[in-house]
């Protein structure tokens, strides 16, 4: 009989708001020990919010959730105690060098003298930058600097890692750097990893698991390819013809979906297989010649587009609820 994996971060009904605006709306969800789990949402969604209340930086106003067996309700220092969060700001000090940075880490966590320096020498090789650790860090590169705040895990030793954009800003090298090191760390550890990312490539290749969050809630969560699968789209094809004739009406009349890119380019989603070849005879039985045409199959952009009808960057949602809550206070709204 297989063994049941153990849950490292358990929400029900976590609410948070702000007076009368609803940042996040009793949410329930789970995440496996040993997972790497995606939380995607556009600007405003609330996701923001969410992790702040799982790494305890602020307080629920309604619901709970434990983060390694403890709830950030009850005992968010011991939480605290649990995790590492790395943010996209980061929280290194540039006037430091590496390894006085992470001594300093490690003071705060309480790790005796004389093992925080073996987890020092560890952290460094780890994240290869052994060779800089006399190095002030302000004169680290954008991707030496994230790769330093990841040697932190090594540190502290945590049950759960929260990565806030952790890759964002980052070149393609350093990109794949930092990914293959977040992969290290949870193959080798067995580490629970929660990350937010807006680079959908980076959610569908390392991501068991993916939740998506819009307008305060959860409205989907899978894996990449149950997700995938789940919006029913079998291929997505880009045309662009000549003598368009009866080509469009001819396509939406067949059940595509028919989405004009610009004049005589169209964006077509087919459902099910097949739809090169149906959209090849439909433009010859209209007498539409194809000049050039591309298909693939859906990516976790699509899905985000038809849960959300956004782009993963795109913040229209009825305002940036930080914004709101600003001005409410400046006209004396509490």
């Amino acid at each position: 009989m297989a063994k049941a994996s153990k849950t490292a971060i358990s929400v029900k009904g976590l609410v948070k708001r702000f007076g009368d605006l609803s940042a996040v709306k009793g949410i329930t969800f789970s995440v496996k020990e040993g997972e790497i789990f995606g939380f995607l949402g556009p600007n405003g969604a609330g996701k923001s919010m969410t992790i702040n209340m799982l790494t305890t930086l602020l307080v629920p106003t309604g619901g709970d959730a434990t983060v390694a067996g403890v709830s950030v309700v009850g005992s968010p220092e011991t939480v605290r105690e649990r995790i590492c969060l790395i943010s996209q700001e980061g929280s290194v000090d540039g006037d430091l060098t590496a390894e006085e940075n992470l001594v300093f880490y490690g003071r705060l966590y309480h790790v005796p003298e004389k093992e925080l320096s073996r987890r020092v020498d560890r952290a460094l090789e780890f994240v290869n930058l052994s060779d800089r650790r006399a190095t002030r860090v302000k004169f680290y590169s954008g991707g030496m600097r994230r790769r330093l705040e990841m040697a932190k895990v090594f540190i502290s030793d945590p049950k759960v890692i929260f990565l806030d954009e952790p890759t964002i800003g980052l070149d393609p090298q350093s990109r794949d750097m930092v990914w293959k090191k977040i992969f290290e760390i949870n193959r080798s550890k067995g580490i629970t990893i929660f990350v937010t990312t807006h680079y959908m490539q980076e959610a569908e290749g390392l991501c068991n698991r993916i939740a998506i969050m819009d307008h305060g809630k959860i409205i989907a969560m899978d894996t990449p390819a149950a997700l995938r699968e789940g919006i029913g789209i079998g291929e997505i094809v880009e045309v662009e013809v000549r003598h368009d004739g009866a080509f469009h009406r001819a396509l939406a009349k067949a059940g595509f979906e028919v989405e004009p890119l610009s004049r005589n380019k169209y964006r077509i989603t087919a459902k099910g297989s097949g739809g090169v070849e149906r959209v090849v005879g439909i433009a010859r039985k209209s007498g539409t010649k194809i000049i050039n045409m591309l298909a693939r199959r859906p990516t976790m952009e699509d899905v985000f587009m038809h849960y959300t009808g956004r782009e993963v960057r795109d913040g229209t949602e009825a305002g940036n609820l930080l914004t709101k809550v600003l001005a409410r206070n400046a006209r004396g709204g509490g």
